[in-house]
């Protein structure tokens, strides 16, 4: 039951790690810039009530160490964040019960279980898409997990089971 606050700035990290039930908290605008693994594991809280906009995750080459193709951003269990989450070459998992108010840009991205994205464009972004879910290379949406604003790809959408995007989606050639 740890909790952190994080005080407006840049954060330059190797990885982050939520813990179980670990709290992590922003007073003003908050870019995390990771090279490593993001992970909120289960019932974790992260910006949970916040605005969206406020916390920033970017997966990418950064001074905190060196990125491989292999990183992931994963939120697990019943973990809640609202953050924007920009991993153009990362896995983006959302499973179990796990949900996020934000979007999310990923190379693949998957939701599984009963995760929810209530996803909306941020304002302001340097995305190349204002799609509220954007998978470079594929989108996953599979057992009774719900996407809510529009879904686009430079590959395939695929939903399975029960699974739902309430919004628009597009396969796209190029942006």
């Amino acid at each position: 039951d740890t909790t952190r606050i994080l005080p407006a700035g840049n954060y330059y990290l190797t990885k982050v790690d939520v813990q179980a039930k670990g709290t992590l908290a922003v007073s003003g605008k908050v870019v995390l810039w990771c090279a490593g693994n993001v992970k909120f594991a289960a019932d974790a809280k992260v910006n949970a009530g916040g605005v969206a906009d406020q916390l920033w995750i970017v997966q990418s080459r950064c001074p905190a160490g060196s990125h491989t193709a292999d990183n992931q951003v994963t939120l697990a269990g019943i973990s809640s964040a609202a953050a924007v989450i920009y991993a153009p070459e990362s896995f983006v998992h959302l499973a179990g019960k796990s949900q996020l108010a934000g979007a999310i840009v990923g190379r693949d991205v998957n939701l599984a279980g009963t995760s929810k994205l209530n996803g909306s464009a941020p304002s302001g972004t340097p995305f190349a898409t204002s799609a509220a879910l954007y998978g470079k290379r594929s989108v996953k949406v599979s057992g009774q997990a719900v996407v809510t604003g529009s879904v686009k790809s430079l590959g395939k959408i695929t939903v399975e089971g029960q699974g739902q995007i309430v919004g628009s989606k597009e396969e796209i050639a190029s942006i």
